[in-house]
Order: C-alpha cells, then sequence, then structure tokens
C-alpha cells in the first residue's frame, strides 16, 4: 500500500498491542518537497497484526515474500547461489535479523 507521511519512516516497525503486535515494513522511501517547501516521504507500506507468539523473524520475512516466493527463491540459490533475487533475500532476511538483533525484539 503506498503511504504518504512528514516524517520518515523506520523500515521496520514493532507496536505492541497486549496479546498481538502489529508489525509494519516500509519499503521504496522516497522524499520529496511540495510546493510549500515541506519535506514529505512517500513509500511502500505493508503492515499485519501477530500473535505475540508468533515468530517475529519468520513474521517480518513474510511481510515482504510469500511462503511460495520464500521457497522459489531458497531453490534458486541452491542452483545459483549469485542469482540477484536470491541475494535480495538473502540480503533481506539479514536485514531482518540485524533489527531483531539491534531492538531485542
Amino acid at each position: 500500500m503506498k503511504s504518504q507521511s512528514t516524517v520518515r519512516p523506520e523500515q521496520f516497525t514493532i507496536n505492541d498491542l497486549g496479546k498481538k503486535k502489529e508489525i509494519k515494513l516500509c519499503e521504496n522511501i522516497v522524499e520529496i518537497v511540495n510546493e510549500d517547501g515541506e519535506t514529505l516521504y512517500e513509500y511502500d507500506m505493508e503492515l499485519q497484526t501477530i500473535s505475540k507468539d508468533t515468530n517475529l523473524i519468520g513474521a517480518l520475512i513474510h511481510l515482504k515474500y510469500t511462503y511460495d516466493d520464500e521457497l522459489a527463491l531458497l531453490n534458486k540459490g541452491l542452483l545459483d547461489n549469485q542469482n540477484i533475487d536470491y541475494i535480495a533475500y538473502r540480503n533481506y532476511v539479514l536485514q531482518v535479523k540485524a533489527y531483531k538483533i539491534n531492538e531485542g525484539a
């Protein structure tokens, strides 16, 4: 979903909702300046509510990649670990893991 904000969004956001968590992924962030000179940020956003017990790393990965996409990319990587789509997937997984470690989520 396309979104717009006056504040630059974080790539990942996790909100504790008690027994559930809201997870958000913001990508393709573009900074623009409108006619009034205000800085705005346009970006693609995926939002999901998950159970507090759900594996957070897996949930963040599946905000971007479906299970079928993930399996297809892993198979591509087995055949060619230099495949550009596989490398993009692996880089995203590393970003998710780094976020989880740094945020202590």
